[in-house]
C-alpha cells in the first residue's frame, strides 16, 4: 500500500502531465504556479479539491 509520500509524488507527476498536455495543445487550462514554483499539494488539499 503506498504511503502519503508516494501519493504526493504521484500528484506532482499528475500536475506536471496536466501542464505539459495543456501547453502542447494550446489549452488555457492548467495548474498555475505558486510563487513561481509548481504547487505542492498535500493529500488533504487534493481531497478537498476533488470534493
Amino acid at each position: 500500500m503506498p504511503g502519503s509520500s508516494t501519493t504526493i509524488k504521484d500528484m506532482t507527476a499528475l500536475i506536471t502531465w496536466i501542464n505539459a498536455y495543456c501547453l502542447a495543445h494550446d489549452g488555457p487550462d492548467g495548474i498555475p504556479a505558486d510563487r513561481g514554483r509548481q504547487p505542492r499539494l498535500a493529500t488533504r488539499q487534493f481531497r478537498r479539491s476533488l470534493a
